[in-house]
């Protein structure tokens, strides 16, 4: 193929054989009426020869699609590397700040990991309280919501249990 074009519709071909194709054809259709009068003008439409896509304006200025496609390419390829180099500074910047750590202590104080004094409320007991008073709370409790409680009654007792087990 001697010197390639592709068309806006993504088919190549040879450039002298899309201007032969469409050689003698104008761009522009004018209209008369009956009588004689010059009405508005109509763009012909020339359609690619592989699909009915119109091509008219490529084939007017090729030079002007094959820049506006090189632009569309480089540019996208600077704005990826921007993205990156961006995102690659955004940690870089968090983990010299502590802002990394910060969040993962964050995200295990919220889940299932219970505070002292929150456990100690749901038991109903002291920081004075013995192991054995705590333990007969949990039974307590945990005996009353298995009958006639709810499950997540339950579970929060049994967690609460669990972290104080951790402190005694």
């Amino acid at each position: 193929m001697r010197l390639p074009v592709t068309t806006p519709c993504a088919h190549n071909f040879c450039k002298d054989c899309v201007q032969e194709a469409f050689a003698g054809k104008t761009f522009v259709r004018k209209r008369l009426c009956f009588s004689g009068q010059a009405l508005r003008s109509h763009k012909n439409v020339m359609k690619c020869p592989s699909c009915p896509a119109d091509i008219s304006e490529f084939l007017q200025n090729p030079q002007a699609a094959k820049i506006l496609a090189n632009l569309v390419v480089i540019g996208s390829g600077i704005l990826a590397r921007a993205l990156v180099q961006a995102y690659r500074q955004a940690l870089a910047n968090a983990s010299k700040s502590g802002v990394a750590q910060e969040t993962v202590q964050n995200i295990r104080r919220g889940s299932k990991i219970m505070a002292e004094l929150e456990a100690r409320q749901i038991l109903g007991v002291t920081e004075h309280s013995s192991w054995e008073e705590i333990l007969q709370k949990y039974d307590n409790l945990f005996e009353q919501n298995a009958k006639n409680g709810s499950f997540y009654l339950q579970s929060k007792v049994h967690r609460a249990k669990e972290c104080l087990e951790s402190v005694y």
